[in-house]
């Protein structure tokens, strides 16, 4: 088992919307922990809620190259401890000037595991940006969505977010607005900490406020 085409493609477009955010430039320049954050970063935006079906960091042993316990360049795909070519490069020439975006699949060593991503603080968001502002990008790309079809929740969740656009008569998703990714990153990360109907309650009432509808 390895990781499919498909999800190489998601972590490329993951990292390539965080990189039009201007969450890549640390790391361009050679910056290992910018480069090991970047990749935590885009593991988290793959996978908002956690799910050990899908992306995870990857953490690193005593000696191993390593950035806070974590990969400098890579994250996991899945947490089938059976799974061995399951580590996902994402950077190609971390640590170098001129690094690159990349999806390459490696072996992963036995004592390295998938991790559950979480939020990376204010200061490591603050360290990414090098105390830049992140730029808007022209479409918010579905980074992690949409769900597997199953996922009947999230895909409601999804109908009401439209639904809200519609009443607005705005399209959805919208080209210019960049806070649409945003919004759906939030929900996500809300569904850790408390019940998804409330969760998505919560989120659909702001939602409905920032585009000017009652609740």
């Amino acid at each position: 088992m390895s990781v499919p085409n498909d999800q190489l493609k998601r972590v490329v477009s993951a990292a390539e919307a965080r990189e039009a955010q201007g969450y890549f430039e640390r790391a361009r320049k050679g910056d290992k922990r910018a480069c090991s954050l970047f990749a935590r970063l885009v593991a988290g935006d793959l996978n908002i809620t956690g799910n050990p079906n899908d992306f995870g960091w990857l953490s690193k042993q005593p000696g191993e190259t390593q950035v806070d316990g974590y990969a400098e360049d890579a994250i996991c795909f899945t947490a089938d401890p059976a799974n061995r070519q399951n580590v996902v490069d994402m950077i190609v020439g971390a640590g170098a000037p001129n690094a690159t975006i990349g999806a390459s699949v490696k072996e992963r060593r036995e004592k390295n595991l998938w991790v559950k991503p979480k939020l990376l603080t204010a200061e490591e968001l603050d360290y990414l940006l090098d105390g830049g502002e992140p730029a808007p990008i022209p479409v918010p790309p579905p980074v992690g969505f949409p769900y597997p079809d199953e996922n009947t929740t999230v895909k409601a969740y999804q109908g009401r977010v439209r639904q809200a656009y519609n009443d607005a008569g705005r399209p959805f998703p919208d080209p210019n607005d960049s806070d649409a990714f945003r919004h759906f990153t939030r929900y996500g990360y809300s569904c850790r900490s408390m019940p998804e109907p409330e969760a998505a309650n919560k989120h659909i009432a702001e939602l409905r406020a920032d585009l000017g509808l009652p609740a």
